[in-house]
């Protein structure tokens, strides 16, 4: 049994520390102080902290507005969180017509703060929340289902935007650092990541789940390229306009076929609509989703029933972990993680349907 860690981190510390480093590592910045830091209401996966820092540059008074990425306090959802690897894709990225905070650093040297950390200029705009999700409330339900509808779209043309690149141009290799890139690799790494998520005793609904998946693996595989990981609206920021500002969270980016973003977006999209009883007014139904995206991407997505079982798989492992940690971290007792329902009655019911299922 895993004996998960309970940590957490003094910010006065942190404070001090990125005073220091900013100091050092930015020498055109004269007296450079740091405000105190504001937290980002994020999950286990890595902790996010506001700064606002003031200096003077050629006698002139300035302040600037950024963002500290750190990897979770004691243990998290991922075994290894590599801010390197982030750092490197975002950078790779800023060069592309894809949104991204461009890294201003990343510090593998723990003496600063106590871990390393990223940081990157605060991008303007707004986010959707996941809890309460945006479906129960919030700044979009004020705005008309034509902005709505405007939103959705934008989203779907920077994901298919991200699918589009040229990986090997951009030199990405670097995210499958092991192996050929592709299905077999998904479903290696995955597997031994559930294996580690529940201490050696994966839930059986996951364990038949990767079975299928390993059975009814595509053939032929689709086109692969920079798979995001975990899209969806929560990790965007929307500027005034609706449009995306910023890509967030790019922890889970890897190579793979487009239709594993896909397939995650409107699986976990329409489990929202089922938890909250409705969807947006403005928002598509999946048909229309999946026919826009085909649209913006140039092709046609292929098997995509498999892809939904795997998205829902790789979402139900990480679950896993956090049922873990909630449990450790008192958020949730064991009788409370036991009577979640899970993603077993989906998983069944998909597994045993014929066709694509759009």
């Amino acid at each position: 049994m895993v004996q998960h860690e309970l940590m957490e981190r003094d910010d006065e510390f942190v404070r001090r520390g990125l005073e220091r480093w900013l100091g050092d590592r930015r020498p055109e910045l004269e007296e450079v102080a740091v405000a105190p830091l504001a937290r980002a209401p994020v999950g286990f996966s890595s902790e996010t902290l506001f700064a606002t820092i003031s200096f003077f540059r050629d006698g002139h008074a300035c302040e600037e507005e950024l963002v500290a990425r750190l990897p979770p306090a004691g243990d998290g959802i991922f075994p290894t969180y590599d801010l390197v690897k982030q750092a490197r894709l975002q950078q790779a990225l800023v060069a592309t017509e894809i949104p991204v905070a461009p890294p201003l650093g990343v510090e593998t040297d723990a003496s600063w703060i106590g871990c390393s950390f990223m940081v990157m200029p605060r991008v303007s705009g707004r986010v959707l929340s996941n809890n309460p999700s945006y479906l129960e409330g919030g700044w979009l339900h004020h705005r008309t289902p034509l902005e709505q509808g405007r939103l959705h779209g934008d989203f779907l043309g920077v994901l298919a935007g991200i699918h589009k690149l040229d990986w090997r141009s951009l030199g990405l290799e670097f995210l499958v650092p092991e192996g050929e890139p592709g299905l077999v690799r998904e479903l290696q790494h995955w597997g031994e990541y559930l294996e580690w998520a529940s201490d050696g005793s994966p839930p059986a609904e996951l364990a038949e789940a990767f079975a299928w998946c390993r059975e009814h693996q595509p053939d032929p595989e689709p086109d692969l390229g920079l798979v995001w990981g975990d899209p969806g609206f929560s990790n965007v920021i929307f500027g005034d306009g609706l449009a995306p500002a910023a890509i967030l969270d790019w922890e889970l980016a890897t190579i793979g076929p487009a239709e594993m973003d896909l397939a995650w977006f409107i699986a976990f999209h329409d489990d929202a609509v089922q938890r909250s009883g409705s969807d947006m007014p403005g928002f598509p139904d999946r048909a229309m989703t999946i026919a826009h995206y085909e649209k913006q991407l140039g092709r046609p997505v292929a098997d995509f029933r498999w892809f939904e079982v795997f998205a829902i798989l790789r979402g139900a492992s990480c679950l896993v972990r956090m049922q873990k940690l909630f449990v450790a971290r008192g958020v949730a007792s064991e009788e409370e993680v036991a009577q979640h329902p899970g993603f077993g009655a989906t998983l069944r019911a998909l597994m045993s349907s014929s066709g694509d299922l759009r």
